[in-house]
């Protein structure tokens, strides 16, 4: 299954339409609506701005997605990771790895 956590603006900004810790109440209901099965979640808007932006710079963590209590995005998409075995789910990433975004900070590299 998929998650869809934000998108990108065409001004460039980011609609966020749900943090890391509101995904783990997503998959926390997914899990009792499937009654445990083993499920992998695939997070589509987590790096930078949202959905499919920058590809294939993969290492910017959407900042808007963290919960206070972290000091970076990045540590609450690994709490997010770990926090949802507890539902019999796997997080992995949703990523592109055949486009290119001219917004990328690789892109002169892969151009």
């Amino acid at each position: 299954m998929k998650i869809c956590l934000a998108n990108k603006r065409p001004n460039g900004g980011c609609r966020v339409l749900m943090t890391f810790e509101q995904a783990l109440d997503v998959i926390r209901r997914l899990d009792h609506l499937t009654c445990g099965i083993p499920k992998i979640i695939y997070l589509v808007g987590w790096q930078y701005n949202g959905h499919d932006l920058k590809y294939p710079s993969w290492d910017g963590v959407n900042e808007r997605l963290k919960r206070p209590q972290d000091a970076t995005a990045a540590d609450s998409l690994r709490w997010l990771m770990q926090a949802a075995f507890a539902y019999n789910t796997t997080v992995s990433l949703h990523v592109s790895m055949i486009d290119a975004s001219e917004e990328s900070p690789l892109f002169q590299t892969y151009k």
